[in-house]
């Protein structure tokens, strides 16, 4: 409102700037020598699941299991291998191997878990198919999923939030389509009480990929080996025309240029609402101390402030962190400037904001540092 007082011409807007994937990338093994390392027949179909293995806020990894199992007894006799890989503890890892025994899967899978990440590169560039069939809410977008196109791997997705806006249906993969409904509403008074993973796990278990749609989308793909490889050549392609990093920091910087320009050409006066969560310091906290620093103060240097004024030397500790407000030549113009005397903290402040465009607070931020330091003391 404050803004749309001020008369400014610019009314907001919408850009869409993706996050990206690492430009090592775009160098990738050759698929015979990724298989070749992972053990696994140059002639088979593989199926790949690289990602988080966590039914609670990544995907519910049975019914998949269940799809991948009808899939390869309806091609008995075919070489079809699926490949597990991700990030796992204990217990999700038996979870996983108990349901693959269930699904009479041992024999075709095989599992990566918690994997070296130089092998990442190989288990993507040894499937025909990246399978994501993700459920859950909190799944926003998919890195491992533009990391797979990367690779020419054909991504067979569940059409759901931001995935959908990565893969064109047909071209250089599919999706699947996924249902929900206004089915929530006995966990929206939970949602602060309830444990978070299992909060999102029973809310993941009311959305549902059409795993019939992700089994057909699996059998087209073993019958058409040819538009499968030819999915993942124009995977590849978007990934280098879109993802890789080097190419989305140039959306970055040409973005801030034109929003730079646009604001300098922008004369309108734009006064600043006060943040109501924001906490004024000085006003909560200001009866904490036993003493307060006023502008006529008188302050002169301590025998080590004296010392410093001889050397040099300023001590900057935590300086990663300090670095960013404590100026060492600041520092120095401050002792300079009281030298053998003693003056008062407003001519202190005064000589500061001689030396360099600070604020009075800031000029204060600087005595209060060199007073808890040791180079300052206060007159009594």
């Amino acid at each position: 409102e404050n803004f749309k007082l001020s008369g400014a011409k610019y009314h907001g807007r919408m850009d869409v700037i993706p996050l990206g994937i690492d430009d090592a990338y775009r160098k990738i093994p050759d698929r015979a020598e990724s298989r070749k390392l992972l053990g696994i027949d140059n002639d088979s179909f593989v199926i790949l699941v690289l990602g988080r293995l966590e039914t609670n806020n990544k995907m519910d990894i049975l019914p998949f299991l269940q799809c991948v199992k009808n899939f390869i007894q309806k091609n008995n006799g075919k070489k079809i291998n699926l490949i597990i890989a991700g990030a796992a503890d204990n217990q999700a890892q038996k979870f996983i191997k108990d349901a693959l025994k269930e699904n009479q899967l041992e024999t075709a899978a095989k599992m990566f878990n918690n994997f070296e990440d130089s092998l990442k590169t190989h288990l993507y560039s040894a499937a025909n198919v990246y399978a994501s069939p993700i459920d859950n809410l909190q799944e926003t977008f998919g890195i491992s999923v533009i990391e797979a196109m990367a690779h020419r791997c054909t991504p067979v997705i569940s059409d759901f939030d931001g995935y959908s806006e990565i893969v064109d249906q047909n071209v250089n993969g599919i999706k699947i389509p996924t249902y929900w409904a206004d089915a929530a509403d006995d966990f929206r008074d939970v949602s602060e009480i309830m444990n978070f993973p299992t909060h999102q796990l029973l809310l993941s278990q009311s959305i549902a990929v059409d795993f019939e749609k992700m089994s057909e989308a699996f059998q087209y793909l073993l019958d058409n080996r040819a538009k499968c490889d030819e999915f993942g050549k124009e995977a590849r392609k978007k990934a280098e025309q879109k993802y890789f990093w080097s190419e989305i920091i140039k959306q970055y910087c040409n973005l801030w240029d034109e929003l730079a320009k646009q604001a300098k050409e922008n004369k309108a006066e734009i006064k600043k609402p006060k943040n109501p969560w924001q906490v004024d310091y000085w006003s909560v906290f200001s009866h904490y101390p036993s003493k307060i620093i006023y502008a006529d103060t008188k302050i002169s240097l301590t025998e080590f402030g004296k010392e410093i004024l001889i050397t040099g030397k300023i001590p900057v500790p935590y300086s990663d962190i300090s670095a960013s407000i404590i100026i060492p030549q600041l520092v120095s113009a401050g002792i300079k400037n009281i030298d053998q005397k003693t003056i008062t903290a407003g001519q202190f402040s005064k000589a500061l904001k001689n030396v360099a465009e600070i604020s009075d607070s800031t000029a204060m931020y600087y005595l209060l540092w060199m007073t808890k330091y040791n180079l300052i003391k206060i007159v009594e």
